[in-house]
C-alpha cells in the first residue's frame, strides 16, 4: 500500500472515533506493513498516534526496542481488543438499562415483526448506498443500521435508537434526493411497529399521535 491509497481511505472513516480508529487499524493489518513505500509506515503511525491521542484513545506504550512495523503491529493488535471491549462495554450498558427498569423503553418483537423489521432495514440499507450521501455518512448511517440490526434481534428490543435514526435520515434526506422520501417512508414504517411493540409490552395503549420531525425553517 502506498501513501496516496492511505489518505484516500481515511477520507472515508466513519465520523464515530473509535469507529474510526477500529477501521484504520483494520487498514493497516490489511496493508502489508513493512512491505508498501518507505513512507507508508512512518505516516501511518504518527496518524494513529496522532488520532488516538486527539480523541483520548490510550494505546500501548512504545518501546525503544521497537520498530515503526513492529509497534504498528502492537496498535493494530491492541485495536482488535478496542473493538471487543467497546462491544462488551455496549452490551453492559443495556444490562444496567434493564436491570433498573425491565419494561420501559423496550419493544418485544415477535418473529414476524422482527422479519418485517428487518426485510425494510436492509431496503433503507440499499437505498443509502446508492444515493448520493457523502461517503463518511454513508459508513456511519450503514453502522447504525447494523446496531439497530442487534437490537431487533435482541430478547427486549430498546426503542431509543430507532428515533435518533429517523433524524439523521432527515439530515441526509437533500444529499438523498429523490431516494429520501421512499427511505423514511420505510423506517416510519419500521417505528409503527416497534412503537406498537413497546405499548404492548409495557400494557399501554398504541400512541394515536406520533411524534413529527420539525420543519426546516424551525432550525433557522
Amino acid at each position: 500500500m502506498h501513501k496516496s491509497d492511505l489518505l484516500e481511505k481515511i477520507e472515508k472513516l466513519p465520523d464515530d472515533p473509535d469507529q474510526a480508529f477500529i477501521e484504520f487499524a483494520k487498514i493497516l493489518r490489511g496493508g502489508n506493513l513493512g512491505k508498501s513505500d518507505s513512507g507508508f509506515d512512518d505516516f501511518a503511525l504518527k496518524f494513529i498516534v496522532g488520532f488516538a491521542n486527539k480523541y483520548n484513545i490510550s494505546l500501548p506504550d512504545g518501546n525503544a526496542q521497537h520498530s515503526i512495523k513492529q509497534y504498528l503491529v502492537i496498535i493494530t493488535n491492541f485495536a482488535k481488543d478496542y473493538e471487543l471491549k467497546n462491544e462488551v462495554d455496549v452490551i453492559i450498558e443495556k444490562y444496567e438499562d434493564k436491570r433498573f427498569d425491565s419494561n420501559f423503553g423496550f419493544a418485544v418483537l415477535n418473529k414476524d415483526e422482527k422479519n418485517s423489521i428487518m426485510n425494510k432495514l436492509n431496503e433503507i440499507k440499499n437505498i443509502i448506498v446508492s444515493s448520493n450521501v457523502k461517503e463518511n455518512k454513508k459508513s456511519s448511517l450503514i453502522r447504525k443500521i447494523s446496531n439497530l440490526e442487534i437490537e431487533v434481534n435482541s430478547d427486549k428490543t430498546s426503542t431509543e435508537q430507532f428515533f435518533g435514526f429517523l433524524t439523521d435520515l432527515a439530515f441526509v434526506a437533500g444529499e438523498m434526493a429523490n431516494n429520501a422520501q421512499p427511505a423514511i417512508d420505510e423506517f416510519k414504517d419500521i417505528l409503527r411497529i416497534v412503537m406498537r411493540s413497546r405499548a404492548k409490552n409495557e400494557g399501554l395503549p398504541s400512541p394515536d399521535h406520533w411524534p413529527q420531525l420539525p420543519g426546516p425553517e424551525e432550525f433557522e
